[in-house]
């Protein structure tokens, strides 16, 4: 019987998670049902490009960063778009990366200084110069890419997890509601799903 009593508190504990999650939602505009469960129907990332020649000083960093700010918040799902903002990181459900260039030119560096960003390490990438005698460019290339990869998976494998958390739930409260009511499936996964 302790076994059962254990389980009975698991079950709890993921219709209380569910419980808030709709509650957290609902205290938010309108979700679209399909957008957790097929992440590939959202924007995932939002990826800015500034060449730092094009920079007369940092103000024009700090402009970018704005820019892709607000390109960020215009892509991020309604609900989600109060957490999109400078100096926030990486939201829940979207990255933002800016992809800085010639930024180890001497004259660029004398205008711009890259330390005075509001971004977080991660969301500001500095390219070094791009030489044709070189494989750094394509190294720098291959570690960006895969550093932005591992991003995007981690993000999916949270959503994941959170929709199976709320998958339980929902399995859960129809077993007790079909259970309450006389016409249980035996707590078969795939009897309650029907």
């Amino acid at each position: 019987s302790g076994g059962g009593t254990q389980q009975q508190q698991q079950q709890q504990q993921l219709q209380q998670q569910h419980q808030q999650q709709q509650q957290q939602r609902s205290s938010k505009s309108w979700r679209d049902p399909w957008r957790d469960l097929e992440p590939h129907r959202g924007t995932s990332a939002v990826l800015g490009i500034l060449n730092m020649r094009d920079c007369r000083d940092t103000r024009d960093l700090w402009r970018a960063e704005e820019n892709l700010m607000q390109w960020a918040r215009a892509y991020a799902h309604e609900a989600d778009r109060e957490d999109v903002a400078l100096g926030a990181g990486d939201t829940r459900n979207i990255l933002t990366r800016l992809f800085v260039f010639d930024s180890f030119e001497e004259k660029c560096q004398e205008r711009v200084n890259l330390n005075q960003t509001r971004f977080q390490a991660n969301q500001l990438v500095a390219f070094p110069p791009f030489d044709l005698n070189s494989q750094m460019m394509a190294l720098h290339w291959n570690v960006v890419v895969n550093d932005l990869a591992v991003a995007l998976f981690r993000n999916v494998e949270r959503r994941i997890r959170d929709n199976d958390v709320m998958a339980k739930s929902l399995v859960y409260n129809k077993q007790q509601i079909q259970g309450g009511s006389g016409g249980g499936s035996g707590g078969s996964l795939h009897g309650s799903l029907h």
